[in-house]
């Protein structure tokens, strides 16, 4: 999937981006479609999802739960797959969920949707990789929990 991107960010890299997707997917399973309000590349190797949490701990049995989901769907080696549709249909099909924090321009009437069968579907014009195999094991550094701005940074 090629990427249309005028610059990346720093650290971005294919991998990378694609296990921040399986992650989603993970964290939107397991706190019941959260919104994801940033990604941040920390490293080559590294990278961040802040995600709405309203909770007032989070347990380390979530923790656990992420990362078991994110590791179940790497080994099945699902397929990333890229589909170009009219914004507004995308938005009717699948919500306002496919988006980050900031959606795209408004005069941006086609999107590019990649999509994990049975996991979840994204706004993304970057590359990824082919397979969820590609990624690796995956381990959760931590979850930073927030509780007064209700929002959780989960770090792998």
């Amino acid at each position: 999937m090629a990427d249309k991107s005028p610059s990346l960010p720093k650290n971005w890299t294919p991998v990378l981006q694609s296990a921040l997707v399986i992650l989603k997917g993970a964290i939107n399973k397991a706190l019941k479609n959260t919104s994801i309000l940033d990604i941040d590349y920390v490293s080559k190797t590294k990278g961040k999802l802040t995600v709405e949490f309203e909770g007032e701990k989070v347990e380390e049995s979530l923790q656990k739960q992420v990362e078991d989901l994110v590791n179940q769907k790497i080994l099945e080696n699902a397929q990333f797959s890229s589909q170009k549709l009219d914004r507004k249909e995308a938005e009717q099909l699948f919500g306002i969920t496919i988006y980050e924090k900031i959606k795209p321009p408004s005069e941006i009437t086609e999107i590019t949707l990649i999509s994990l069968k049975d996991w979840n579907v994204f706004c993304c014009n970057r590359d990824h990789v082919k397979t969820t195999g590609e990624v690796g094991h995956l381990t959760l550094i931590r979850i930073n929990h927030r509780p007064k701005k209700k929002r959780a940074g989960v770090l792998l």
